[in-house]
């Protein structure tokens, strides 16, 4: 089975480990657009040589072609992210997009539009090519890059006082 995933070079893949959504593929392209596809959408077309579905989210947020991309293994809506633009992103897209939140969104001190789906930004690493979960320890990530190797555990729950 095959279809066309995008109209340029997809870099990199990865499935969904987790039970419930072991169904779910995650694809990464040169233009740095991220797609997650719902593999059961290809049933209806079992017969065809080629499959036409869509994929049940995309986003186009980095700059740079996407280099690295995994599901965490623990967290089934969890999809961590390296781009050649230096930045690792951590996506939760099991968050609904709300209106209200979009604006607060849009007008962050960051001077950038950060999608609600959005958890995490790292950056400081040049040239990033590679990420992967730590397989014992929930939500630790290391990244490659041509610089360094970063270990790290995102801060998913920062406290909201000072």
């Amino acid at each position: 089975m095959s279809w066309k995933a995008s109209d340029c070079d997809i870099n990199v893949i990865s499935w969904n480990t987790s039970v419930q959504t072991r169904f779910l593929l995650a694809s990464g392209d040169d233009k740095g657009e991220i797609r997650i596809w719902d593999l059961r959408m290809l049933q209806p077309y079992m017969q065809a040589k080629t499959a036409k579905i869509d994929p049940i989210t995309q986003i186009h947020w980095h700059s740079s072609a996407i280099t690295s991309l995994q599901f965490e293994p623990r967290e089934e809506s969890v999809l961590a992210v390296t781009s050649a633009d230096n930045k690792m992103t951590l996506w939760d897209f099991s968050v609904e997009v709300d209106e209200s939140e979009l604006e607060t969104q849009a007008n962050n001190e960051l001077g950038m539009e950060i999608p609600p789906q959005m958890m995490f930004l790292h950056q400081g690493q040049t040239n990033m090519k590679e990420l992967r979960f730590h397989p014992q320890f929930a939500s630790v990530i290391v990244t490659t890059a041509e610089d360094s190797f970063n270990v790290f555990k995102p801060n998913l729950e920062p406290d909201e006082e000072p």
